[in-house]
């Protein structure tokens, strides 16, 4: 009853510092390392620790932490339903059940580098007592990073700020045994909103980009109200049938032609399902002012990219000239001008002036603008990005089919055969397609594994792509 609320939150503060220090130590610098049957945990770290770097400040180190005023989360639940008998079989529900979620778990920047952001004009964006550290001799002051507390470096803390709404209307309809039929369908209609939908990403690493694909808010002084948006486990319209059928034909499985053709059971289910939502991303920006720093440390930049034109082709992804030869050439090797759009696939970008420099080709505009300093610069805040959940895969529509055959072998005893298949009709599920909008395959559902694995870091489908049969038999008695 006192366990940590959340075991991944705890273990993550614990193996940090200031409790963990790693050190590496280099090929070499280390003989007489026990070996042998001597080479055990203890020998181990008798040996290593006084060879340990000592009287560092744990401050310089990334540590992950949990808020001052972390607290358990809670749920408000309310529901209302209507039940209507029609006849002495069938009958039918209709049900409004809500839900919200206070101080759920969410993972926050605790330690914003605010340094790059009052360097790039955006100190106006920076909330009131809040400033970049400038004591030199701090781990806060990083080169001149100025991060918020002087007295730490990156900082993953863990927070219950986060929310979520539920809003469902539920129907369902049963029919019991008329002429041995018997149909169950459901329908729900809902909406679920949340400022994250969980405390850790699921991204690539995770099998997918549908849920929560970056866990972090783009703004870090704004993790609530420009957050809030579709949850990742957002599905309005989910619909199920379930159909059983007992055959009428020699129930009483007298001679042999009834113990062949009597006893057979016939079922099939029908299931859909909306499509998940999913954010689009981008990858971690040189000098990026969402996250100066790559604190999240996952390759995915807490900057979101900028939506411009969605009228253009979805994979269309622009990208802004800073006015310098550094990334935009004109043909003659001269820098195009400032806010010049281009692709970000032109292959001329970046190229450098030099005796046939090479030209990249403007353009008039695109679905997506990544978002980087530039950008910021055009735009007047690098906080512009999309919101989560803007876009969804593919929906789950899928069936399932079973034979049952009973077989009286005596009058305690049943033989029973059963003949499954699952997708039965081999229906294609391509799910939720790469999001990140710097990979190649921006768009496509070619690449990833929506045929089976983890979606979102909680929700996993266990290969609904492909057909799947199953026999088998079994004594009853």
């Amino acid at each position: 009853a006192y366990d940590f609320a959340y075991y991944n939150l705890g273990s993550n503060v614990a193996s940090s510092a200031p409790f963990v220090d790693l050190v590496n130590f280099p090929a070499g610098a280390i003989p007489g390392l026990p070996s042998g049957s001597a080479f055990n945990t203890p020998a181990v770290q008798a040996f290593l620790i006084p060879k340990a770097p000592s009287g560092g400040n744990p401050g310089d180190r990334a540590q992950n932490t949990l808020a001052p005023n972390f607290s358990n989360p809670y749920s408000q639940q309310w529901n209302f339903g209507v039940q209507r008998q029609i006849n002495s079989r069938i009958a039918a529900e209709v049900r409004y059940v809500g839900n919200h979620t206070v101080h759920n778990f969410q993972a926050t920047d605790g330690n914003p580098a605010l340094g790059p952001l009052v360097a790039a004009g955006f100190g106006n964006l920076i909330p009131a007592g809040l400033k970049p550290c400038s004591n030199p001799n701090a781990p806060g002051f990083a080169g001149g990073i100025g991060y918020a507390n002087c007295n730490l470096t990156d900082d993953v803390q863990y927070a219950t700020t986060a929310y979520s709404f539920y809003d469902g209307l539920q129907s369902e309809l049963r029919m019991q045994n008329w002429h041995g039929l018997t149909v169950n369908a459901t329908y729900t209609f809902s909406k679920a909103l949340d400022n994250t939908s969980e405390a850790f990403s699921s991204t690539q690493s995770l099998g997918g980009y549908g849920g929560n694909t970056n866990q972090y808010a783009q703004n870090p002084f704004d993790i609530s109200r420009a957050e809030k948006a579709l949850s990742g486990y957002d599905f309005p319209h989910v619909a199920g049938v379930v159909f059983i059928y007992d055959l009428p034909f020699y129930k009483g499985q007298k001679g042999i032609v009834g113990h062949l053709l009597g006893g057979w059971q016939m079922s099939t289910t029908y299931r859909y399902t909306s499509g998940q939502p999913y954010t689009v991303v981008e990858n971690q920006q040189p000098n990026s002012l969402c996250d100066p720093t790559n604190f999240s440390g996952g390759g995915i930049d807490e900057c979101r990219p900028i939506l411009s034109n969605a009228a253009l082709p979805f994979t269309s992804v622009g990208q802004y000239c800073d006015g310098t030869t550094a990334t935009c050439l004109a043909a003659g090797g001269a820098a195009l001008p400032l806010g010049t759009l281009v692709s970000v696939n032109d292959p001329c970008l970046g190229s450098s002036a030099g005796s046939s420099p090479c030209a990249v080709t403007p353009i008039t505009g695109a679905h997506w603008i990544q978002n980087d300093p530039t950008s910021a610069k055009i735009l007047g805040s690098p906080f512009v990005g999309a919101r989560r959940s803007l876009y969804r895969g593919q929906a789950i529509s899928t069936s399932n089919l079973a034979f049952f055959k009973n077989t009286r072998l005596t009058e305690k005893l049943t033989l029973q055969f059963q003949a499954q298949a699952f997708n039965w009709m081999n229906t294609q599920f391509r799910g939720v397609p790469i999001g990140d909008i710097n990979l190649q395959g921006f768009g496509s559902t070619e690449f990833n594994n929506n045929g089976g694995g983890t979606f979102a870091a909680n929700t996993t489908y266990d290969g609904i792509a492909q057909r799947h049969l199953l026999f088998g038999a079994k004594l009853i008695f």
